[in-house]
């Protein structure tokens, strides 16, 4: 039983090694490269650049690459194709605090991007604009007695999918004062979803979608309720 256990596991181990070997051989390289500059034609440095593939099975697209940009705003990533399931559509998409990209929406990968082409040099250069912060305030008060709740936590989450499970919280955390009142600023990229997630001790959490534009200023009151 072990001496067909290891011949199995030779076997297998052969057969990936083959695999390897192919797409190393086989698999052409896809090229990207490019300059990142502002609105002024200034070089943005240290912009995280991705490179994302689209899975039409799953809906979804994952980071297969990156890089930074240098003091230039240059970036250069040379990307080979992890496996054999097809041609990959790839796209490239910067991201840096304060910035968005002036790019058009694309459907499919839902968020704006720019596509490049598979097995080919690419050379793409993105233009970003600077970012102005979104400001909410408002008053948190207890449902049933209409009472300021003061010291309540506020934070903020962001989806990239707005029906998914997966949340991640972005740096900014505020409480109320003693009226309630309460204000936060943020950067409200577009493609992204946010939403406030309200906690205070011996009420329900309370979660609520911001459909503030970016760069504008809104009000959103809450009401808690009690356990």
């Amino acid at each position: 039983m072990k001496q067909k256990t290891l011949i199995i596991s030779l076997l297998l181990s052969i057969f990936f090694s083959s695999c390897d070997w192919y797409l190393e051989k086989t698999m052409p390289n896809t090229r990207i490269s490019g300059v990142i500059i502002d609105e002024n034609n200034n070089p943005l440095e240290n912009t995280y650049i991705q490179v994302l593939n689209y899975s039409s099975f799953n809906d979804y697209f994952i980071v297969v690459d990156s890089a930074f940009t240098n003091s230039e705003g240059r970036y250069e990533i040379e990307h080979k194709q992890a496996n054999m399931m097809g041609e990959p559509i790839y796209s490239v998409f910067p991201y840096k605090i304060a910035y968005i990209p002036l790019l058009d929406y694309d459907n499919e990968f839902k968020r704006p991007i720019v596509r490049a082409e598979y097995g080919k040099k690419n050379e793409i250069d993105i233009v970003m604009k600077s970012l102005k912060k979104t400001t909410i305030h408002g008053i948190i008060s207890d449902k049933e007695t209409g009472d300021k709740v003061e010291n309540v936590k506020i934070s903020i989450f962001y989806k990239e999918r707005k029906n998914t499970g997966e949340r991640f919280y972005i740096d900014v955390t505020t409480y109320t004062n003693e009226n309630g009142s309460y204000s936060i600023d943020f950067y409200n990229y577009s493609y992204l979803y946010y939403f406030l997630k309200i906690e205070k001790e011996e009420y329900l959490d309370n979660e609520s979608e911001i459909t503030i534009e970016p760069e504008q200023e809104g009000e959103v009151n809450i009401e808690l309720e009690k356990y």
